[in-house]
């Protein structure tokens, strides 16, 4: 990222972790381990009624679309964008996935840092977690993340033949 674009991102970052922590967001939501769904829901509901935007949002798009986080591609939202101005559990319409790449990228931070794994990170949270946990993961490059989260994938799916064949 250029050197200006990176500066405003950081600082619209920063803005929306202050206003976070300002409204007690973080409180309720603690590690985000635990939560129910509709609670995570409603968590995401209250994020979108603050009107904090995206620190990555530049004109009403995604500055990052091809390279956005996973939780980004997995937030299949179909309603109208308008309905995200005031939002509720009947005016956002979400398309359910089968299996989430996150909750397998979850398991495997948890075998690379057992009983200390980060579980779920607010978006606006990664900046400064990062900061304060610069040698927490071993770094990897995009197709050593890709075979560990198959290989992961496929344990699972075993597993669950095994269970379904017992």
């Amino acid at each position: 990222m250029p050197p200006a674009k990176r500066c405003k991102v950081v600082k619209q970052f920063n803005n929306a972790f202050e206003t976070f922590t300002a409204i007690g967001l973080f409180k309720t939501l603690g590690s985000g381990n635990g939560l129910t769904l509709e609670e995570r829901q409603e968590l995401g509901i209250e994020y979108f009624r603050e009107g904090i935007p995206c620190p990555f949002l530049e004109d009403e798009s995604c500055s990052i679309h091809s390279d956005r986080p996973l939780a980004c591609r997995e937030y299949l939202v179909t309603s109208p964008a308008y309905n995200c101005i005031a939002p509720t559990p009947e005016t956002i319409e979400m398309v359910a996935m089968p299996k989430k790449i996150s909750a397998t990228m979850n398991k495997i931070s948890k075998k690379d840092s057992p009983g200390n794994s980060p579980g779920y990170i607010p978006l606006i949270a990664v900046l400064n977690w990062t900061e304060e946990n610069p040698d927490r993961f071993p770094m990897r490059s995009d197709p050593e993340w890709m075979r560990i989260a198959l290989l992961e994938m496929k344990s699972k799916e075993k597993a669950g033949q095994q269970t379904n064949t017992s």
